[in-house]
């Protein structure tokens, strides 16, 4: 057997839990993501991670992988992109990327213990490592020009290289908080737009994640967009797609309503109250209506009320843990702790 298919069916043993274990999960999305993209974390504190994972029952790491402040992602046929992008920053545990042979090894430890692991690559906002590496492709410093000449076959041939690292059938794409105003005042963009009729800076970025959704489905693998996508534009997506809901404080159910609509699978992070990094009191830029404690995981947390175990459209729920305002490794068991506990109860329909 070789090292290739040897890694794909451990990445599909996550998929297989209901047939594998003893009891019925309440969700079968039973998630957690850590943002190495603004932090840089160890990979024996991500192999610890993922015990402590596999202890709660929990199946999907998602590794928010690249960010304005590092990619993290070793690709061969963009050296640039680790070379120049994964030392952009300079704060404490800013710098540094994981090579192939270190991504292997997590998808392959992660599977062993019964997880996915679901790579992100963020686009086309939250860009900045990836522009300062290939500058011709930006608009502004964060967010990705569409109309760059040659920028979608580099990133087809990066996400190709992805897909070799991770045989997830899942590949989140990011896509949220874009700064749609470059593209307004970017001629060649409002060119394209003129080209492709294209009606607004929202409807380009649908046009600009479909190539690259459905570039992913002929490689057979199904996209995770946030939230944003589905805002100021009706199109239809591709079939592809799943949605993950998120700004429950600026959007309250819209994004998770608005996905069950359109009939597009929903995964809740909303978050109030699945967002790890918001402190329990206030903490640099965490303002008081940007902390919670574990009451209000337990009372208020949308993505456990409002999730319907009989729709097929509602995969699970994802505790989500940034690391904004150099959260380092050694505060991250602080946020997770006893907070993740209660989601993955939440999870686990205990």
């Amino acid at each position: 057997m070789t090292h290739r298919l040897l890694l794909l069916l451990l990445a599909l043993i996550p998929l297989l839990v209901p047939a594998q274990t003893p009891r019925d999960y309440r969700m079968g999305w039973r998630g957690l993501m850590l943002d190495s993209g603004r932090q840089y974390q160890d990979v024996e504190y991500i192999e610890t991670l993922l015990d402590q994972m596999a202890e709660r029952s929990m199946n999907v790491f998602h590794w928010h992988l690249t960010e304005t402040d590092g990619w993290r992602m070793q690709i061969a046929v963009a050296p640039r992109l680790t070379e120049v992008g994964a030392f952009v920053a300079n704060g404490k545990e800013q710098q540094g990327f994981y090579s192939r042979e270190d991504m292997q090894h997590i998808v392959s430890y992660a599977a062993e213990r019964g997880i996915m692991v679901v790579p992100e690559v963020d686009l086309p906002g939250h860009s900045g490592a990836l522009i300062a590496a290939y500058p011709e492709f930006g608009c502004s410093h964060e967010v990705v020009c569409p109309a760059s000449a040659g920028l979608m076959d580099f990133l087809c041939s990066v996400l190709d290289e992805v897909c070799e690292i991770f045989p997830s059938p899942y590949i989140h794409l990011g896509g949220d908080e874009v700064d749609h105003s470059v593209w307004r005042s970017c001629p060649a963009c409002q060119q394209l737009m003129a080209e492709q009729s294209i009606d607004s800076e929202a409807a380009l970025q649908v046009w600009f994640e479909r190539q690259l959704v459905e570039y992913l489905a002929q490689k057979g693998r199904k996209v995770i967009l946030w939230e944003d996508v589905l805002y100021e534009t009706t199109e239809a997506l591709p079939s592809n797609l799943v949605i993950q809901w998120w700004n429950y404080r600026s959007k309250g159910e819209t994004g998770l309503r608005e996905a069950l609509r359109r009939g597009i699978p929903v995964i809740c992070s909303s978050n109030y109250y699945c967002y790890l990094n918001f402190p329990t009191s206030p903490w640099r830029g965490y303002a008081q209506d940007r902390t919670f404690g574990t009451e209000d995981i337990e009372l208020r947390n949308p993505s456990h009320l409002l999730f319907d175990t009989t729709s097929p459209l509602m995969l699970g729920m994802e505790a989500c843990l940034w690391t904004d305002y150099n959260l380092t490794q050694d505060m991250l068991n602080e946020r997770l702790f006893p907070r993740l506990d209660i989601l993955a109860r939440q999870m686990r329909g205990d």
